[in-house]
């Protein structure tokens, strides 16, 4: 009878939280160039949703699991893929979504509007879902979400600081979307939820733009300013139990 010697068989990694409906996922690890999704869910949308380097981002940056990236506000983002249909499922207004990331600031008081993720420009006259750091004007260190729909816009501005004003912290940030009436809720650490409702008629058409990481879609707007770990972008809601498993106490859950 023959044996197999040193062989063994390699099992995919637990899954932490149900993956289902987890179209991308970002760890960060990567040491340079392609931004990698590393979702392996049934709706994953693949490579398509792999990110292209532009400027010069810093990787293997010291994140909160692993390694993440950082990008310095001038000029660094990725390009999640060239559609401008595979994210429609964030502004058509036909389904629920989560987006989860960790995020730590490189700089405060930008006196800008930094854009975290979009894929369109800052006026309403684009198709996009965007993310960001507003602190123009008399808004101070606001996250921002808005949805527009080609001839107009609807947005959730947070209390002032929601976003502190800490380069030293990472925060866990998590943005629900809600179809049916049209909710936005926003956590910060699991906590701190806050939301808005209103009437709005989502557009099912293409997204004016590609979907950017750390910049506006049409790149008009500021570049973000910080440092990025641990993104994951669903087309259902996330259950409070879910985010909490994600946090972690703080320490981060990597899904696979």
């Amino acid at each position: 009878m023959g044996f197999l010697v040193n062989s063994f068989i390699e099992f995919p990694a637990p899954i932490v939280v149900d993956d289902t409906g987890l179209i991308a996922y970002y760890k960060f690890d990567e040491s340079s160039g392609t931004l990698l999704n590393k979702s392996i869910s049934g709706e994953t949308l693949g490579t398509n949703a792999n990110g292209a380097e532009n400027g010069n981002p810093t990787y293997d940056v010291s994140g909160v699991i692993d390694t993440a990236i950082s990008l310095d506000g001038t000029g660094d983002y990725f390009v999640l893929g060239t559609s401008q249909s595979q994210w429609n499922v964030l502004h058509n207004g036909l389904s629920d979504w989560t987006v989860c990331f960790w995020m730590k600031l490189n700089a405060v008081d930008p006196s800008a509007y930094q854009s975290m993720l979009s894929d369109g420009a800052t006026s309403g006259t684009d198709i996009q879902v965007g993310i960001a750091l507003d602190d123009t004007g008399a808004r101070d260190h606001k996250l921002q979400v808005l949805i527009t729909n080609g001839s107009g816009q609807r947005y959730l501005n947070t209390s002032d600081d929601f976003i502190p004003k800490n380069t030293s912290t990472w925060y866990f940030y998590t943005i629900t979307y809600t179809a049916s009436g049209d909710v936005f809720n926003v956590y910060r650490d699991t906590a701190n939820n806050e939301n808005n409702t209103s009437t709005f008629t989502n557009s099912t058409s293409n997204s004016s733009d590609p979907m950017s990481l750390g910049s506006v879609g049409d790149h008009s707007a500021s570049d973000m300013n910080a440092i990025f770990d641990e993104m994951s972008i669903w087309s259902r809601l996330l259950s409070s139990d879910e985010i909490g498993e994600l946090y972690n106490s703080g320490s981060g859950l990597a899904i696979y």
